[in-house]
């Protein structure tokens, strides 16, 4: 079972007995609301939560999260607060996949998401310096991925609001870093920017020479896409 709860449709009651077996739930808010019975709402199917615009009061989101995140698979959310991403780690341990905004100085909490949720597959992750905020480096990103996620991570998505402070040799470093791991795992690494054209002239050509010797190694360490955000 599906819903979509939005801002641009009547109110309706979330706590009816019908949602007992809702898997997947779309909560978009455009307007300002603490939508407090959020953290009162108990969904013990639910697999798939995104919240794509503006969400619940943060301790709404972190009880709410207690409350139905050890069988979240999925979850998506644009809100970038400190104590929602550790509730992430501490109580969606059987996630696969996730989007989730850490601000520049979070990485302990990316590397926290890595250790506890142990099945986590794919994340995608902002970076550089936005018109308001200031995200994680790219650099600093690759690094914590190559280390910290685990087995079973095979995807990483990065939005790069600004432009890359990753040089040559840091992505070298990585798809080493990368290609030592065991159990061996293609990784595809997605990019996604404003303007594909504006990156490939910014890009250097060591850098796509790079990447390109990664992408051709027989035992297939990289799958590389540039994708229009």
């Amino acid at each position: 079972m599906q819903m979509q709860y939005s801002s641009e449709k009547p109110r309706l009651s979330l706590h009816n007995s019908l949602f007992l077996n809702l898997q997947e739930f779309i909560f978009s808010f455009f307007h300002g609301t603490e939508f407090e019975d959020f953290r009162m709402l108990q969904y013990p199917k639910l697999q798939v939560l995104k919240i794509p615009y503006q969400c619940p009061r943060p301790q709404y989101m972190m009880k709410f999260l207690e409350n139905n995140g050890k069988n979240l698979k999925k979850f998506y959310t644009d809100e970038n607060n400190k104590d929602l991403s550790l509730s992430i780690a501490k109580f969606c341990p059987n996630l696969k996949s996730l989007f989730v905004i850490l601000n520049n100085g979070e990485i302990d909490i990316l590397k926290t998401i890595f250790i506890s949720c142990q099945y986590l597959e794919s994340i995608k992750i902002w970076c550089g310096k936005g018109y308001f905020s200031e995200f994680l480096s790219e650099k600093e990103v690759l690094e914590t991925v190559a280390k910290y996620s685990p087995n079973n991570f095979c995807e990483l998505k990065i939005y790069n609001c600004s432009n890359s402070d990753v040089f040559p040799g840091d992505l070298e470093s990585f798809f080493i870093s990368w290609g030592e791991r065991t159990p061996k795992k293609l990784l595809s690494l997605i990019i996604l920017v404003d303007d594909a054209d504006y990156y490939y002239d910014y890009i250097s050509s060591e850098t796509l020479e790079i990447i390109g010797k990664y992408e051709d190694l027989d035992d297939g360490d990289l799958n590389k896409k540039i994708l229009k955000s």
